[in-house]
């Protein structure tokens, strides 16, 4: 891609060895807002990338999903040529934020991030509700990436965010990112409880599969502080997503995986 589209778009720029002049560089986005947050290459030296995008426009290439769901932001996966001249594969997710991306040994991807929407697709899920203002979300697409082999809500009754995400060479999924919610989903734990202050940080591991017991919920949700840098989300937990889209990225800011756009 040429030229700007409009408003932010994502790029992807590959430096020759000597890093004094550039292999490729393109644009990558719609007429709307786009925004790249992680790149990682396959074994063919294809650049991966998520991120967000609020265009209805955003280029798509032998999609999972080929347009957006409403009008917010939603999670987009691209996959561009290893001499950056095209688009080997490039879908929108669904409504919410990417901001990190890994992949398999067979080069299938794995993208986590956040979401706010009650309807963010599920499959084969170790959770398979919303269940607080802001959960994490980790999603591994099958083969070509026209397809999910599991995707699965992660979080508790606050603000939950994945910021990493990395594979093991069994197809274990380990997810890291911040958490406000004292009930955020533990298992053989080294630590079990929320220790205190805005946020804790998590890792949680994700078997291959992803299947698992679903945390039990308990009744209400509890008080958790508005994320540094983020503006307070406007859908409840049980709101129609996609009718109801949150207004504007609640940007992450306290990690070194997300950089405050301007």
């Amino acid at each position: 891609q040429a030229s700007r589209a409009a408003g932010f778009d994502a790029f992807v720029a590959r430096f020759a060895s000597a890093g004094t002049s550039l292999a490729y560089s393109t644009y990558l986005g719609g007429t709307a807002d786009d925004q790249g947050r992680m790149v990682v290459l396959d074994t063919a030296n294809n650049a991966c990338l998520t991120g967000w995008t609020r265009s209805a426009n955003f280029p798509t290439a032998n999609p999972y999903r080929a347009g957006p769901a409403a009008a917010a932001d939603h999670v987009f996966v691209s996959r561009l040529s290893s001499d950056g001249s095209a688009l080997a594969y490039s879908s929108y997710l669904w409504l919410g934020y990417g901001l990190a991306l890994a992949l398999d040994g067979e080069d299938r991807l794995y993208v986590t991030g956040y979401t706010q929407y009650a309807d963010f697709p599920t499959l084969n899920a170790y959770q398979t509700t919303l269940s607080g203002w802001d959960d994490a979300f980790a999603t591994k697409f099958e083969d070509g990436g026209s397809s999910l082999a599991w995707s699965t809500f992660l979080g508790g009754y606050g603000y939950d965010y994945g910021y990493g995400i990395v594979v093991d060479s069994a197809e274990n999924a380990y997810v890291t990112g911040k958490t406000s919610s004292t009930e955020f989903p533990v298992v053989q734990a080294f630590q079990g409880t929320y220790r205190g202050g805005d946020f804790d940080a998590f890792l949680s591991r994700l078997s291959w599969t992803c299947y698992g017991t679903t945390p039990t919920p308990v009744p209400s949700p509890t008080a958790s502080p508005t994320p540094e840098g983020f503006s307070s989300p406007t859908p409840t937990p049980t709101a129609a997503p996609s009718s109801t889209p949150a207004a504007g990225p609640p940007s992450p800011t306290a990690s070194p995986f997300v950089p405050t756009p301007t």
